[in-house]
């Protein structure tokens, strides 16, 4: 698994945050983790992004990014 795209879930929230933060310290293949639109508050979102430093291969997408037209 090399995508994993939970966007739009509303059971991703708060509460899941350490589940993802645990994945994210053990898991070797994943390179892009989509949580946009989920019930994560800033903070939560934070925690992530924290989480991040220990797995520098992947990518954390939190928000949508803007169309340039």
């Amino acid at each position: 698994l090399e995508v994993l795209t939970l966007d739009r879930n509303a059971t991703v929230s708060d509460l899941s945050v350490n589940a993802l933060i645990n994945m994210i310290k053990q898991n070797n293949t994943l390179k892009e983790l989509w949580v946009q639109d989920c019930n994560l508050s800033e903070k939560g979102k934070k925690k992530l992004h924290e989480a991040m430093g220990s797995n520098k291969h992947l990518k954390l997408v939190t928000v949508y990014a803007k169309s340039s037209q």
